[in-house]
């Protein structure tokens, strides 16, 4: 037992048991939080797309999840408030919208390109929540 610090075992396990059982042990490495947040991203109609950066400066490219709203564009209606994001959202057979992030050694960039013609039409907001992860050890 001196290798853990904090064991949670799956429900009818017991933490004696085997690792395949635990929902958590500190016996490994996990992902720690280094920031966390919501917000918004302004898209202006003709403006193609829109871009917020979030500095991190941890000197390397961490993990990150980003969740937002999407929205039907025939309907505008909001679809999901905080789905995964990095994806297309079609029209027919033809890519109407694409929702995305990326991460750098000092920024995350989270990002929406509209279609023209689509939704390039009409301005909207969309929320977003954000997860940035960072490793103490070295990589």
């Amino acid at each position: 037992m001196a290798d853990y610090g904090l064991k949670i075992a799956k429900l009818n396990h017991s933490v004696s048991e085997a690792d395949r059982y635990m929902r958590f042990t500190s016996k490994y490495p996990a992902l720690k939080m280094s920031d966390s947040d919501t917000g918004t991203l302004s898209y202006t109609a003709g403006a193609g797309g829109e871009t917020v950066t979030i500095a991190h400066n941890l000197g390397y490219t961490p993990m990150c999840f980003v969740y937002g709203e999407y929205f039907d564009v025939a309907t505008e209606a909001v679809v999901a408030k905080y789905a995964r994001w990095n994806r297309w959202i079609y029209q027919g057979l033809q890519v109407a919208d694409l929702y995305y992030y990326y991460a750098d050694s000092t920024n995350l960039y989270i990002a929406f390109s509209a279609a023209e013609g689509i939704t390039d039409a009409f301005s909207f907001t969309l929320d977003y929540m954000y997860h940035i992860f960072y490793d103490e050890d070295t990589l």
